[in-house]
């Protein structure tokens, strides 16, 4: 019996049906017509691995073309005239032409090769309804195929406690590599091993530069540019913490800052002579062990991108720069240290991405996420790199045009948001006539469980704008704010969409059509992304009126201040209620779920954690509201027993399923976030601790 066509992520450009019906056969025949070094990456991808159960078939050389079934031909030529102007000459268009007896797949570059064959791959999947099922004939048809967005990216955060263990980036790549995309960053504040640097870095389980290295090269390999990341300006409290790197701090005496919970030095000085040379050295010890960009240079520049942060600069000329700042005012003093950035990155043949938000702060003012402070020290003695670039004057611009001379040549704003609604149109349109890109996120962070409603706002809505706006890039985000508690599972979904959107902004990926690409691929596990997104849905609330975080993560956030909170606004008992028996369905559900593989196991017990985790949150904040709105340490004693036997089980199993992924290195940190908040708990919560099982007993150590 004939199977549908397959459903495929992301959908192509165009499709269009042929005569007669593909049979899977179990050994293909393949031959590459063109030159070897053409065919590296998409041979590569012929065999990738998968979490599917069943069989697929064996790709081996055929003695020449006419004894293959699957032709891959390299034509430089070759233009794919159907398809909208500038798309044709894209290096990942291709050409994808199924007929009973041939599949042949043409592109005039090797990235489209890879790209082709990674929809092939996909759609030859499409035969199999499940594992003991037999494969179904395919009906033929013809693929033509090229992106909307040319830089299609993932950010991820290895700073805030979860540094990813190498067999996990490795296997998390694969999965990305199958969805098409060209580009990932790790973002890093402290967690690169810098030699001479090992007080910053030493408990945190860093990436050395050997696994820097052999990760950018398979990257590379699977047509992916890993740039290398490294805050520059804000962000760099774990670095200033430290008496010995007090000197470079903005502010010595430290700033109340949303990323920690005590008041510490955060921001490098301007205005300083030795922040340009320590920035020079850690540069120079990261890009060497990233490679060219793989399709090619970037400008005048040939190793493509470094990525420098400067986001969300809180101290901004507030202590020691402050003379500067009264000086040159605060874009100004904040582009002269973008140039002179942009010129350590291009003494390495690299260009600049940074985040727009400081450029844009007349034009978007951001919602303030945190606030620097008030009294200024002294400001320090210049630095005469830092004046010259900073004094360079920027160009005259209409209103509400960012000025030309504020942006480097060859430098790429980041222009990022995270909500739904987020008003991508004020935030392109500044900078317009420049190359940007557009950074929605997984809506993951702060959440334990994801926000799918809101991620699925925030992406299509950051999708069409960068299309509507002509944005070089879409970056998709997944912070570790406060602890990175979210498991990786719960951004499956997001990010998988993502990067169908950054495809074909003009198909989305239905939820049915992503859930089954998840279930195939990811976990083998038939109906587990859908119990996943539930779990997230049962506790989004949207009613509820949080920003930037989910009801459960802010109930356990706030658990200290008094209800109502202004981070709740629409905190209810009968919101809190429904959100209740929502999730207990979802909880029931995803655990009764059989899980065939170990990928499904293992993603299966994290949102089971995450889950409980927010389930106790959830009772938390009952117990609040039905007691007044009392803070948690102003509850009952038996109220405050009652929640820690709750939260125990949670704090218990946090380590083991960290190490299943994670280093150990961040653990005790992301850890002790959790327990901070649950300090109001008391004795009880020790005591609830004592009286669970040993951890190895689930099987998750």
């Amino acid at each position: 019996m004939g199977a549908p066509p397959p459903n495929l992520l992301p959908a192509p450009l165009k499709r269009r049906s042929l005569p007669g019906h593909w049979r899977f056969r179990e050994r293909m025949g393949f031959c590459c017509v063109g030159a070897p070094q053409h065919f590296e990456r998409a041979r590569l991808a012929l065999d990738a691995p998968t979490a599917r159960p069943w069989p697929r078939s064996d790709f081996h050389p055929a003695a020449g073309p006419d004894q293959a079934q699957l032709l891959l031909e390299h034509c430089a030529a070759a233009r794919h005239g159907s398809l909208p102007p500038g798309l044709a000459d894209s290096p990942e268009a291709y050409h994808l032409n199924i007929t009973p007896e041939l599949i042949h797949l043409t592109a005039h570059h090797s990235l489209g090769l890879l790209q082709g064959v990674r929809t092939l791959r996909q759609w030859l999947a499409g035969a199999w309804s499940g594992a003991g099922a037999a494969p179904g004939a395919l009906p033929c048809e013809q693929i033509e195929d090229a992106p909307a967005i040319r830089r299609r990216g993932v950010m991820l955060d290895i700073s805030r406690d979860r540094v990813p263990r190498l067999d996990f980036l490795r296997g998390w790549v694969e999965q990305l590599a199958a969805l098409k995309v060209n580009e990932l960053q790790l973002y890093t504040e402290h967690t690169f091993a810098y030699a001479g640097h090992e007080e910053v870095w030493q408990s945190s389980d860093p990436i050395t530069p050997g696994e820097l290295t052999g990760l950018a090269a398979f990257c590379h390999e699977r047509g992916i540019d890993l740039v290398p990341n490294q805050q520059s300006l804000g962000h760099m409290h774990r670095w200033l913490r430290h008496a010995s790197y007090r000197h470079l701090a903005e502010r010595p005496d430290g700033i109340e800052h949303p990323f920690s919970s005590a008041r510490e030095p955060y921001g490098l000085a301007i205005d300083c002579k030795a922040t340009l040379p320590f920035l020079s050295d850690l540069y120079g010890q990261v890009l060497p062990h990233c490679l060219p960009p793989v399709a090619g240079p970037v400008g005048s520049l040939p190793n493509g991108f470094l990525s420098v942060g400067l986001d969300e600069a809180e101290d901004l000329g507030s202590g020691r720069s402050a003379a500067l700042l009264g000086r040159l005012g605060r874009r100004r003093l904040f582009s002269g240290h973008l140039r002179n950035v942009a010129r350590l990155a291009a003494e390495h043949g690299r260009a600049v991405q940074f985040w727009a938000d400081e450029l844009l702060r007349d034009e978007l003012p951001l919602p303030a996420i945190g606030s620097g402070s008030s009294t200024d020290p002294d400001a320090a003695s210049g630095a005469p790199d830092a004046r010259l670039a900073a004094d360079q004057p920027p160009g005259i611009a209409p209103p509400g045009i960012v000025p030309s001379g504020a942006v480097p040549p060859g430098a790429v704003p980041l222009i990022w948001g995270y909500e739904a609604d987020h008003p991508w149109e004020r935030a392109c349109a500044p900078l317009s006539g420049t190359d940007f890109y557009i950074c929605p996120g997984t809506s993951s962070w702060n959440s334990f469980l994801g926000r799918p409603l809101n991620a699925r706002g925030n992406l299509t809505g950051g999708a069409a704008a960068a299309v509507s706006f002509g944005a070089a890039g879409f970056l998709i985000t997944d912070w570790g704010d406060r602890g990175h508690h979210q498991p990786p599972t719960v951004s499956d979904a997001p990010l998988a969409l993502g990067l169908a959107l950054a495809w074909n902004p003009a198909a989305p990926p239905q939820d049915a059509d992503l859930h089954a690409h998840l279930d195939r691929e990811y976990y083998g596990t038939p109906g587990l992304a859908a119990a996943v997104e539930a779990c997230g849905l049962a506790v989004e609330a949207p009613g509820v009126g949080t920003v930037n975080e989910n009801p459960p993560s802010a109930i356990l956030r706030y658990a200290n201040s008094p209800l109502p909170n202004p981070r709740l606004p629409g905190l209810t008992i009968p919101a809190l209620e429904h959100s209740l028996g929502e999730l207990g369905e979802a909880r029931a559900h995803l655990e009764a779920l059989p899980c065939p593989t170990p990928q499904g196991t293992l993603a299966r017990a994290e949102v089971a954690w995450a889950a409980r985790l927010a389930d106790a949150c959830l009772h938390l904040g009952l117990a609040r509201l039905v007691a007044g709105g009392r803070p948690l340490a102003g509850l009952s004693a038996p109220e405050r027993q009652t929640l820690a036997r709750r939260l125990a089980p949670c704090l218990d199993e946090h380590g083991p399923l960290w190490r299943a992924r994670s280093r150990e290195g961040g653990r005790a940190d992301s850890l002790g976030r959790l327990l901070e908040l649950c300090a109001g708990l008391g004795p009880a919560l020790s005591a609830a601790r004592a009286n669970q099982p040993d951890p190895a007993a689930t099987g998750l150590q």
